[in-house]
């Protein structure tokens, strides 16, 4: 409180008498008495509002010092984090300079659409110019001022280790104070495509932050310095001296100049210096984060405690007065102190609330805050509204049990137990909402305590996710699962229930179809006229086609019902080559060609597999080409693949010289009952199994069989069969071909 006032009323001066003298001296004697504790109030009150005025300067100073260093290092954040952001979420120009460099650089039209990205982004962030370079560190193109060719050590760096990169004050060729960012394009997590160098007008961004004084000075300034070797560098224009930023350098040594002092590593009040005029300063001084720069802050002395002269001359005038100076300035020193805290705490906390409140409001995700005692909504953002289908405001106050599907109440109401009990440090489960409509709503929903500033028991923070469109999908797909599996079982009865038919059908066919044959050749024996004896033969002869086919037939129904099995036994593939060359070549030479057989050299010796099997589907693929082949010749070349100790790796290749086959027929070739054309059938006969059996026989085997054609050319039919070598001593079993007709099978 302010001391209450002392007024002290002049005295008449009585005649010199003894009593007069008396009251004289007792009102001198206080007075004098007043006096020398007034002097002596006054002398302690000087020195202490000296120190005090001394110590305000230096917490004024500090503070100017320290704001605007902050405020230069949100706004340098905010730079980094805005590139960032933009350069490393930006999928369309990231998409584009992807495109134009896959390109060879050549695209203009890509080019054009990328600096139309740059040209809007300078006028809605601001920058002076954005320069575009490519993993190379070459500069892809410019737009605005933006020249990077001088920072290739620091484009290097981002490159090698991607990060937003300050860079520091310079001079372009204008003699015009820039500094920018560089930010690597691309995705977090994965090399950089290129770098950005983004740039800004130092005279119109930084300096005015930099130079601006909050109060009316005759002397004050703020400026930025950095080390430079030997010297300190000033990079911001100085109020006493023009044209000094990034010009003016000092040295070190010079332990006189704050400046210098800050540069050696000296920070806060730096008091008995004199500036770059030589002139006495106060100067306060601090680094700013994240960058080489620091930041001092200077007065003059005469101007910093002008104070404190002026105060020396009116306690000289009026020392009774001065007390009350002392006391009025203090407290008034203390009261603006005061409310200059409580305005920096009001400013921070109002900015953390709104800070908060945008992150609360346009977060992605639905958010709500429960009282952990009650269990009722508090607050929620605009998205966990709309997820639940209410507002806002008819929210607040419920219970999210309210409108929690039924099958979910239990399960909700025990993770919400063990959660307020401190038994779990949150959860997270997939429940249902019902909205007010009756539609039902799916979401991901996680909760976990949170500490709310003023408040004894903390809050319940949920996150919400509507996953319905999710759960439709996958409700779908299981559906779709199951009638899959559903007609895929039928499926497989069908074709058992198929083969079991016409393997009955063909054992039935089959037996009379034997007698046929039997009748045919008794009745060749017989004597007959040439007509006779030409219709037997047709007989004979059909039977045999037929009784094939049905052989066929039975083939396939046992391979599709599992019920052929391979026979691994030892083979000599030499004899079965020869027996083989023997019938089939009588076969091609009744129609002009020339069957041409190429064994494997040197020989193999014994072999283990299922070598009648194999000679089936030798006698398949030679048959069908002496079939479709009119002049030429048909080959057959055995090649070694691999071969050791265990066994051999055989490559069978069936060439001929025939019609050929169209490209777009080769893919289902070997499907049952497929020939390469509908004429194929009349023309040369056949049902189109033996291509289909020869490839379930070989890929029974362990093997893989293809083909390569071009139509008028002629065709390669070819398979790779592991075999075993066979025991010494265990005898190969005769290979006997079955000396059916060859036909197109």
């Amino acid at each position: 409180m302010a001391p209450a006032d002392m007024t002290i009323a002049p005295a008449s001066l009585p005649a010199a008498t003894g009593g007069t003298r008396r009251q004289w001296l007792r009102f001198v004697l206080p007075l004098l008495a007043l006096s020398v504790l007034i002097g002596v109030i006054g002398t302690v009150g000087y020195r202490y509002l000296g120190d005090e005025i001394r110590r305000e300067t230096h917490r004024t100073l500090a503070v100017i010092a320290e704001q605007k260093r902050q405020h230069i290092e949100d706004w340098l954040q905010k730079a980094r984090v805005d590139a960032e952001l933009y350069f490393s979420g930006h999928s369309q120009l990231e998409t584009l300079f992807g495109q134009w460099l896959e390109g060879g650089r050549r695209d203009a039209a890509v080019l054009g659409r990328m600096q139309g990205l740059m040209e809007e982004a300078i006028r809605a962030r601001g920058w002076e110019g954005v320069a575009v370079i490519d993993a190379d560190g070459e500069q892809a193109f410019v737009v605005g001022d933006a020249d990077s060719r001088a920072h290739g050590a620091h484009i290097r760096d981002v490159l090698r280790e991607p990060r937003v990169l300050l860079v520091d004050l310079y001079l372009n060729e204008r003699g015009e104070a820039r500094y920018g960012v560089l930010a690597p394009i691309g995705q977090p997590g994965a090399a950089p495509r290129g770098v950005a160098y983004l740039t800004w007008r130092a005279g119109e961004t930084l300096f005015p932050m930099v130079e601006a004084w909050p109060v009316p000075t005759r002397s004050a300034e703020t400026y930025l310095v950095r080390k430079d070797g030997a010297g300190v560098r000033f990079l911001t224009p100085l109020r006493h001296q023009k044209d000094a930023a990034l010009v003016l350098t000092l040295p070190l040594s010079d332990t006189g100049v704050p400046a210098a002092r800050a540069a050696r590593g000296e920070s806060g009040i730096l008091a008995g210096g004199r500036d770059y005029r030589g002139v006495p300063v106060l100067a306060y001084a601090a680094a700013v984060r994240g960058t080489p720069w620091l930041m001092l802050a200077e007065i003059d002395e005469r101007e910093a405690y002008a104070g404190i002269r002026t105060m020396t001359w009116a306690m000289a005038l009026v020392m009774g007065l001065g007390l009350l100076l002392v006391y009025s300035a203090g407290y008034l020193l203390w009261r603006r102190d005061l409310q200059r805290q409580e305005l920096l705490a009001l400013q921070a906390r109002q900015a953390a609330e709104a800070r908060f409140r945008v992150m609360f409001e346009q977060a992605p995700l639905g958010v709500v805050l429960l009282d952990s005692c009650s269990g009722r909504i508090t607050e929620v953002n605009q998205r966990f509204a709309d997820v639940v289908g209410r507002r806002p405001a008819e929210l607040v106050g419920l219970s999210p049990l309210s409108f929690t599907h039924p099958d979910d109440v239990d399960e909700t109401t025990g993770q919400l137990a063990r959660l307020s009990a401190g038994e779990i440090a949150g959860y997270r489960l997939n429940k249902r909402y019902l909205r007010p409509d009756g539609s039902v709503v799916w979401v991901s929903l996680s909760f976990a305590p949170v500490k709310v500033a003023n408040e004894q028991a903390p809050r319940h923070l949920g996150m919400v996710e509507d996953i319905t469109a999710r759960k439709e999908m996958e409700e779908k797909l299981r559906v779709s699962e199951a009638r899959h599996r559903q007609l895929a079982d039928e499926a497989a009865a069908a074709n058992a229930a198929k083969s079991e038919f016409l393997a009955h059908m063909s054992h039935e066919i089959r037996t009379p179809m034997n007698a046929v044959l039997g009748l045919a050749q008794v009745l060749a024996r017989e004597p007959l006229s040439g007509s006779q004896r030409d219709m037997v033969e047709r007989i004979r002869s059909a039977g045999q086609s037929l009784l094939a086919i049905l052989n066929d037939v039975l083939d396939l129904s046992k391979i599709e019902a599992g019920q052929l099995r391979i026979e691994p036994r030892a083979f000599d593939l030499a004899a079965l080559l020869a027996s083989l060359d023997s019938l089939m070549g009588q076969a091609a030479h009744s129609k002009g060609l020339v069957l041409r057989v190429q064994m494997p050299s040197p020989p193999l010796g014994p072999l283990l597999g299922d070598g009648l099997r194999l000679e089936q589907v030798l006698f398949n693929l030679v048959g069908n080409a002496i079939k479709f082949t009119e002049r030429g010749e048909v080959a057959l070349r055995v090649r070694v693949l691999e071969s050791d100790a265990e066994g051999v790796r055989l490559r069978f290749e069936v060439r001929d010289t025939g019609i050929g086959i169209a490209p777009e027929v080769l893919g289902h070739l070997f499907a049952p009952f497929i020939q390469a054309d509908a004429g194929i059938g009349r023309r040369f006969g056949g049902t189109g199994l033996g291509l289909s059996i020869c490839k379930r026989l070989v890929e029974l085997m362990g093997g893989t069989i293809g083909v390569d054609s071009q139509p008028g050319i002629g065709s390669t039919f070819w398979f790779e069969l592991p075999l075993q070598r066979a025991a010494e001593g265990e005898a190969p079993a005769a290979g006997g071909a079955r000396p059916a007709a060859p036909g197109p099978r």
